[in-house]
């Protein structure tokens, strides 16, 4: 072969390439950022409305579903999705994926802004943003002290946030707790109707009295003099003395009619981290920003900032996303780390030399590095995907290796040198070597460019382990014979030795590597004084007789194959009737050490009596040994990826100390929790691990129930909820229809209010300013702005008859609110929620026995019972609706990587017959995935289905080195039968070897130690499982199936020669 060839008589050309690779490899890895997941763009828009004083009703009808009407016709949107809260709306729209988001929400502005003059006059004007759905906290920081809440809060904004703002990639920094400085105009009501004012003739005075304004320029000589008149009062107390003009030109001072406070807004939302009352800062970075840098700058800064801080008064932080992104990337790459020493094991045990095994080692690593050159150059990061691509990789890797040298060890014992042995040896296995490592590229590369979300997530992995593999080719052809070709020296030794020792000591710990450097000298030590020869001796014979044993079980299955063929094919039935007992999810869940208790109380309740309730969940939370630090909010809950404000809300994040510091999981922990607050009274409590993907946390179950008839909806509702919460498995068990908030409704008589020269608008804009309030200007001190809040002193809206007691002004005349209105106290919802133009109403759960799908099933065969009434629609949202269209992609990625692996092997064996029986090996894998995944009670996951994609490119391997070596002794001239004994088992050594040195490499992912270990070991799970199977009964099954072709094309061939 030219190119190992080359490298033979050119070692020191070859070396220096080889060194390139690595080294401009490492300057990538140097480059590269870093983060827990690849960079996945969701194509979302939104649109926010903020509606001053108006219900969930009002917001949907007057406001949300004329914009929903009009995006509506935009292209490429696949769901709409809108929250109807109190004071504002949001629209979320969901593009399918490709769309061009930029242009997308532009359109989206312009269709808002064409339908802006039918809106409501008083909306504030609505924002369309692009959404990124991963845009959650990155770190939480708690300001404590036994300060007033007003100070906490004054520090946490002039200083904390002034200083952390200044931190590149640092996007949003949010305040939340403490008490924020308002300016409140307190009006008494009896006062401005005996004066004859109105509560917006007070507004408009305030806004005409507090101003700065420039009144142009005078050109005098050589100077140009600016005009600027300055009317902003410069102290609070100011604005009691300012006039307000009345009818006739008389005026009345502000004092007159009220009182000016330099106070605090109303208390909304309180923090406490770890049971200290504290004000919390919520800390967002840039979409192109690394979660990692930024904590880690984040982190530098809170020491400087400290320095700032009164002695009294700490910084802290409450949660750190970071700290489980580098624990995880972290165990990733001693898992890769691991997996290169398990091999390299093996291979010593293989090649029986340490010549071999420093060759084989050094390949290993050397393809890793140089694959850091593609990372970099194709813009990926170092994260999850691209690490676990690597780790699944090391196996496959050393593969070609081990082919390789193999073959030039038995040239070498048939006495040729060792030059000559490894030009002949690489040549002989070329044409199998690289048909290998394409049929592992033809399937990672459709990995790399699957659809859909997992499309998104998985290009990374796909074509991380497709640029490792492309590597490892290179270098089998190349650097492999080199070395093979020549002796090493003890220079070679002592490089690899010494890579090893202290590549071990930075990834995995001085420890490990004090444990790996004393394991080699007992090795050789070993070696030395003769006992590795006894071993390697030992090793050889039990080798030896295991090829014996397989040939002549080969012989009798090739004698006897009906029985063969006819057990594979019920083994391989057997295996699809495990995969539904097994279960199915979308995604496997980690154990990331964090909980979210949400808390939800009867709408209405107070803030005070929300804030006793969790009290109570703290005190349990506390009693927990293996909580570490706890946060809680009071007037606002995590909801998925987004927040729900309201005094009945509250919500718990608790901390856990790391892992291999505690001996019971996240969800045992919750599990014993969730029966300890069960007794709180009146409180719906949900309780559920974080999302591996930032933000909060999502029920494990949703099923939507839409419609417009609300009777018949709530009454589906109510029946899917009854199922739902009888099923096996299911907790948590809720939906997001709550109604009985008390409300008092303003219904007003439009003929009335005509006849008295009002309007609709007038009198509710009337009602939010009398008791909300309006921002009426702004106060302006030492470069920060404060609201000037006007509205009723308390005394005059504290209690539910007042607002019967109004008077609105017509005409020169003050009538009752009740003559043109009715006022009526009922139960309003708090939140209302469409999806696609339709109300939306959706029964959540959390499932802590069996898998998702297990639950699905049980649950949509009960509810196929029903009668939906016509209208209403019931179907699984969340985790299941992605199931049914990311599983799709993963199915199509299959599909293509056989055909393409199949049109491979047709191009290099020149056959279209003997690639079909090559491809009989991907349902023996299927057998192995089966069955790994009962014995570790693993369901099918996503995870599971892409290391059953990557199957497709691994265990063909086998198959095409028996296949391979067959025709070639055929063409020496050797009948079928003799080929077939001679090839098989002239090749079980290789393939024992390779495939036991990947299932080695990927050992440490299937054992799942470490943090995020749960999501991983899935597909390691799966591989390995097909890797044992396929191994097995490919050297048995191939061998008869292909025997028995053959045969038929033979006496086909005679057929048509003797009737020709």
């Amino acid at each position: 072969m030219l190119l190992s060839n080359l490298s033979i008589r050119k070692p020191v050309l070859i070396t220096m390439v080889v060194m390139s690779f690595a080294v401009i490899g490492m300057y990538s890895f140097l480059r590269l950022g870093v983060d827990n997941w690849p960079d996945v763009k969701f194509p979302f828009a939104v649109v926010s409305v903020l509606y001053p004083g108006a219900g969930p009703e009002e917001i949907e009808t007057q406001v949300i579903k004329p914009i929903e009407d009009e995006v509506t016709t935009v292209a490429g949107i696949r769901n709409i999705t809108s929250q109807c809260l109190e004071n504002r709306g949001l629209i979320f729209i969901e593009f399918e994926l490709g769309t061009k988001i930029d242009f997308a929400a532009l359109e989206v502005k312009d269709k808002v802004d064409a339908i802006r003059p039918t809106l409501p006059e008083d909306l504030e004007p609505p924002v369309v943003l692009k959404f990124d759905i991963t845009d959650t906290p990155i770190m939480n920081l708690a300001l404590q002290s036994k300060r007033p809440p007003e100070e906490l809060y004054q520090l946490a904004d002039d200083v904390v946030k002034m200083q952390l703002n200044r931190i590149r990639g640092i996007a949003q920094i949010e305040i939340e707790g403490g008490k924020k400085r308002e300016i409140e105009v307190a009006l008494s009501k009896s006062q401005l109707q005996a004066h004859d004012l109105t509560i917006n003739d007070v507004i408009m005075g305030l806004q005409m009295a507090n101003l700065n304004m420039p009144g142009g320029r005078i050109e005098e000589g050589r100077r140009d003099v600016t005009i600027r008149l300055e009317g902003e009062f410069d102290k609070p107390s100011k604005m009691q003395d300012m006039n307000i003009v009345l009818e006739g030109g008389r005026t009345v001072k502000l004092r007159d009619i009220g009182r000016v406070y330099d106070g605090y807004e109303d208390v909304r939302k309180l923090v406490r981290f770890s049971g200290e009352t504290s004000v919390g800062l919520s800390l967002r970075k840039r979409s192109d920003a690394n979660t990692v840098a930024v904590a880690d700058e984040v982190k530098s800064e809170i020491k400087r900032v400290q320095k700032l801080l009164p002695p009294d008064v700490k910084l802290a932080i409450a949660r750190d996303n970071s700290v489980f992104i580098r624990s995880s990337l972290s165990d990733v790459a001693g898992n890769l780390m691991m997996g290169i020493l398990l091999t390299a094991a093996v291979l010593f045990v293989f090649l029986r030399s340490w010549n071999g095994t420093i060759i084989a080692s050094v390949a290993m690593p050397l393809s890793v590095v140089a694959t850091f050159l593609l990372i970099d150059a194709a813009g990926f990061t170092l994260n999850s995907m691209t690490l676990m691509g690597l780790s699944i990789s090391v196996g496959i890797l050393v593969t070609n290796a081990i082919v390789v040298l193999d073959n030039i060890w038995i040239w070498e014992k048939r006495g040729h040198s060792k030059r000559e042995a490894a030009a002949k040896g690489t040549s002989e296995v070329a044409l199998a070597v690289a048909a290998a490592t394409l049929t592992n590229i033809v399937v990672f590369v459709p990995i790399g460019f699957m659809g859909g979300i997992v499309g998104q997530f998985f290009r990374e992995f796909g074509l991380t382990v497709a640029f490792a593999t492309v590597f490892s080719l290179i270098i089998s052809f190349t650097l492999t014979p080199m070395m093979a070709a020549h002796r090493l020296g003890a220079l070679i030794y002592s490089l690899v030795g010494a890579g090893t020792f202290f590549g071990a000591w930075i990834i995995m710990g001085m420890w490990w590597a004090l444990g790996l450097a004393a394991l080699v000298a007992f090795i050789v030590w070993m070696d030395k004084h003769g006992h590795l020869t006894r071993f390697f001796d030992a090793s050889e014979n039990l080798v030896n007789r295991g090829i014996e044993s397989y040939t002549q079980a080969l012989n009798w299955c090739l004698t006897h194959r009906k029985i063969l063929i006819g057990s594979v094919v019920v083994a391989t039935v057997g295996s699809f009737m495990l995969f539904p007992i097994v279960g199915a999810e979308f995604f496997p869940s980690a154990d990331q050490g964090e909980f979210y208790v949400g808390v939800k109380l009867p709408p209405g309740t107070r803030l005070d009596i929300t804030d006793h309730t969790i009290a109570a969940i703290e005190n349990q939370v506390a009693k927990i040994p293996e909580v570490n630090t706890y946060y809680s909010t009071v007037g606002s809950a995590d909801v998925g990826h987004g927040s729900d404000d309201g005094s009945q809300l509250g919500g718990v994040y608790v901390r856990l100390v790391e892992k291999n510091q505690r001996n019971r999981s996240t969800d045992e922990i919750t599990r014993e929790l969730r029966s300890q607050l069960a007794d709180i009274p009146a409180a719906d409590i949900v309780i559920s691990q974080t999302s591996e993907f930032g933000g909060g946390s999502e029920a494990d179950m949703q099923i939507e129930v839409t419609g417009d008839n609300m009777t018949d909806l709530l009454a589906t509702v109510d029946k899917v909820q009854a199922i739902t919460a009888t099923t096996k498995g299911t907790v948590d068990v809720t939906n997001t229809w709550i109604t009985g908030k008390p409300e008092i409704k303003v219904i007003p008589r439009r003929e009335e209010l005509a006849d008295q020269g009002l309007n609709t608008y007038g009198v509710a804009a009337t009602l939010r300013s009398l008791f909300e309030g309006t921002v009426a200007t702004k106060y302006r001190e030492s470069g920060k702005e404060y609201d000037v809040r006007v509205r009723l002193d308390e005394s005059d809206r504290s209690r539910l008859d007042q607002v019967r007691d109004l008077n609105v002004k017509t005409d020169g005349n003050w009538i009752p609110l009740t003559a043109v209105a009715s006022i009526t106290e009922a139960g309003g919802p708090t939140t209302i929620y469409r999806k696609n133009k339709a109300r939306l109403v959706s029964v959540t759960a959390n499932i802590t026995q069996g898998t998702t799908g297990e639950a699905q099933k049980a649950i949509q065969a009960r509810i196929d019972s029903l009668d939906i009434p016509e209208g209403i629609t019931v179907a699984f949202g969340g985790e299941a609706e992605f199931m049914g269209r990311e599983f799709a992609y993963i199915y199509r990625a299959m599909l293509l990587a056989i055909i393409l692996t199949y049109m491979l092997m047709c191009a290099m064996l020149e056959s279209y017959v003997r690639p079909l029986i090559i491809l009989l090996t991907l349902p023996l894998g299927l057998i192995g995935v089966a069955i790994a995944l009962m014995l570790t009670n693993t369901a099918v996951s996503m995870m599971v289905l892409m290391g059953m994609v990557m199957l497709v490119g691994i265990v063909v391997n086998n198959a095409i080195l028996i296949i391979d070596y067959s025709q070639t002794l055929r063409s020496e001239g050797k009948t079928l039968r003799e080929a077939i004994l001679i090839a098989a088992p002239g090749r079980f050594r290789p393939i024992i070897f390779t495939n036991l040195a990947t299932i080695l490499g990927m050992l440490p992912l299937a054992l799942g130690v470490g943090s995020g270990a749960e999501w991983r070991s899935p597909m390691a799970i799966a591989s390995i499982g097909a890797l044992v199977s396929s191994t097995v009964l490919t050297l048995f099954f191939i061998p008869v199936i292909y025997e028995w072709v053959e045969l038929v094309h033979t006496r086909k061939a005679r057929h048509e020669v003797t009737t020709s």
